[in-house]
């Protein structure tokens, strides 16, 4: 056999080496855990809020903010948010919890005068 020919069976060897690793790691790597979410709290006035993971803590805040919260050790993630207006307006004030690639998992408002909101969204 030829060394020319020798390299082209060396070379279409090692990319299908190469498609076979790349197709039957897609299925590993599609199946990702959330480590990180985006909390967000919006309302154009003053707010207080209450975050419970495996602990509680308060947030306070004015207008639209946002928080990156990380997944504790074990496996399951549960995020509880409860916020409140501090005012008698009826402008809406909401909560949102979403992935980094902007996918919603939770969403909860209120219009209600001192009104108060919760929103609970289990991860996996």
């Amino acid at each position: 056999m030829r060394p020319s020919a020798l390299k082209i069976i060396v070379v279409l060897a090692s990319l299908g080496i190469a498609c076979t690793a790349a197709v039957s790691l897609s299925g590993y790597l599609e199946q990702r855990t959330v480590d990180r979410i985006i909390l967000e709290i919006d309302y154009y006035s003053n707010w207080n809020a209450t975050v419970t993971e495996n602990t509680e803590y308060s947030l306070s805040g004015f207008g639209k903010t946002e928080w990156v919260l990380v997944k504790p050790i074990q496996k399951e993630w549960a995020v509880t948010v409860r916020a409140q207006k501090q005012d008698d307006s009826v402008s809406k004030l909401t909560i949102s919890i979403r992935m980094k690639d902007g996918a919603v998992l939770g969403l909860a408002s209120t219009i209600e005068p001192y009104g108060t909101t919760v929103l609970t969204v289990n991860i996996r």
